[in-house]
């Protein structure tokens, strides 16, 4: 990929980087909390985000 991003695209591929991110390890203290890890969770070379240039 270029270093020239479009803003649009720029703001998808950050946004994609702060939401795979695990359960913090205090949430997953918390009694009752049914959350143990982020089923969301992307791997960069197994699931490509979509994205076009």
């Amino acid at each position: 990929m270029t270093a020239n991003k479009g803003a649009l695209l720029k703001r998808r591929l950050i946004k994609a980087n702060r939401v795979n991110k695990p359960v913090p390890a205090w949430k997953r203290l918390i009694p009752g909390n049914k959350q143990h890890y982020n089923t969301k969770r992307r791997h960069f070379l197994r699931t490509k985000l979509k994205y076009h240039e």
